[in-house]
């Protein structure tokens, strides 16, 4: 990776500590923090897109639906055949690329999901419960001019045993079509928050527009001083817009800052006048990412849909015109980059221990902070122990697996439990 952002150099500051401090203390600890190492670095490449996973570890079912929220998304799948149920997600063993939970649509030819919001759909790993021969096709309902995917599962297991790539954005339901009635099974959702700025609660001063939306704020400038910006304005969805548009008038060039690094999806860019013109969007860090040309016959967006751009750790980017004009945006679709403390929680859990493992009578959890209770489940999903303390009495239960949810300030941990 050609671009580090100032995250990764503060992993990086975050791992060397840890390293030179386990080095004194304890050579022993020292390789154990060199094995963490590996985890902080992969954290470190997937940090940008700040995904969220849905395991169905913590799902609800109210009949043909079961429901999860992680975060500040929630996801609800459900059984389009209405009546037939869902089976309440249970974990499989790892069994087809499986980890943890899975959730099982019974006798069904289709399951359709929805979001609460609008998100960057990565990847999902798809399943045939009775481990028959099927095809899914995996398709966006809106359709937004994208491919469905084909998915062939042999003897009833993802391509390869790993989740089939997506890559969507601006994703509020989907849904997966059977080519033949199936136990469809699915695990590791894996969605990112978007943030669309669409200019409806925007504030203006001077050459400036600004809009917060949760904990993100852009700032969009006219670069030519004193022409000022246009009060953003509804256009009735002219050009593929949606309520308002920012327009700034009589320029070559506006520039776009954020409050704090975001992955950058995509924009729908406009000309105000209705003429042709050519767009240059460039970041301004160039990170050696080129910048994207687009033409604007009649001043729309090619296709009226935005642009994709799929850059990360931005903070600041340009739009420049090949001739005076008046510029105009919609939509412009951001997420989040994940912050330090992300890696500081993880790093928190790789430090707490669960012994024994395998356990007969009392199991205890130490190198813990801000727990808030132990669950224990059982195979089946169904909570079978519950504490406040840092150990659980597993005498009175019968052999078999189990799994421990561990809630604490900074997050929630489930850790695979084998009762002797």
């Amino acid at each position: 990776m050609k671009h580090q952002c100032t995250i990764c150099k503060q992993i990086q500051e975050l791992i060397f500590r840890m390293l030179h401090v386990s080095a004194i203390k304890n050579r022993n600890v020292h390789m154990k923090k060199i094995t963490f190492l590996f985890a902080l670095l992969a954290l470190a490449f997937n940090m940008v897109s700040a995904q969220t996973i849905f395991g169905w570890e913590t799902a609800t079912v109210s009949g043909d639906s079961t429901t999860e929220t992680i975060g500040a998304i929630t996801v609800t799948a459900t059984n389009d055949n209405v009546g037939a149920g869902v089976g309440i997600p249970t974990n499989w063993g790892g069994w087809q690329g499986s980890s943890g939970n899975v959730v099982r649509f019974g006798s069904t030819t289709s399951v359709t999901f929805t979001f609460d919001q609008a998100v960057n759909m990565n990847s999902i790993l798809p399943m045939e419960g009775s481990g028959s021969d099927v095809n899914y096709i995996i398709a966006r309902v809106d359709g937004n001019g994208v491919s469905p995917v084909n998915v062939s599962l042999t003897g009833g297991g993802a391509p390869g045993l790993v989740p089939v790539d997506l890559n969507w954005t601006g994703v509020t339901s989907f849904t997966v079509t059977a080519s033949a009635t199936s136990n469809i099974a699915f695990d590791d959702l894996s969605v990112s928050a978007q943030t669309v700025f669409g200019w409806e609660t925007a504030t203006v001063s001077g050459d400036s527009t600004t809009e917060t939306i949760g904990a993100i704020t852009v700032t969009a400038t006219n670069d030519n001083v004193g022409a000022g910006v246009g009060i953003p304005t509804n256009w009735g969805g002219w050009q593929g817009s949606s309520g308002n548009v920012v327009r700034f008038g009589s320029t070559t060039s506006v520039t776009f800052t954020f409050d704090q690094a975001v992955n950058m999806n995509s924009i729908l860019p406009m000309e105000g006048s209705g003429s042709d013109v050519n767009y240059i969007i460039a970041r301004v860090d160039g990170s050696g990412v080129s910048p994207v040309n687009v033409s604007l016959t009649g001043g729309g967006a090619p296709g009226l849909v935005p642009v994709d751009l799929n850059w990360t750790g931005v903070t600041s980017f340009t739009v420049t015109a090949s001739a005076t004009s008046n510029i105009a945006f919609d939509d412009l679709s951001v997420n989040a980059s994940a912050s330090l403390s992300t890696v500081q929680s993880n790093y928190e859990f790789q430090k707490v221990l669960v012994f024994p493992n395998p356990v007969e009578n009392v199991l205890y959890v130490k190198n813990i902070s801000g727990l808030k209770s132990l669950n224990l489940y059982n195979d089946l999903g169904q909570l079978v122990l519950k504490s406040r303390q840092d150990n659980i009495d597993v005498s009175n239960l019968s052999k078999g697996i189990y799994f421990l949810q561990i809630h604490t300030d900074a997050g929630m941990k489930t850790k695979r439990i084998i009762k002797k």
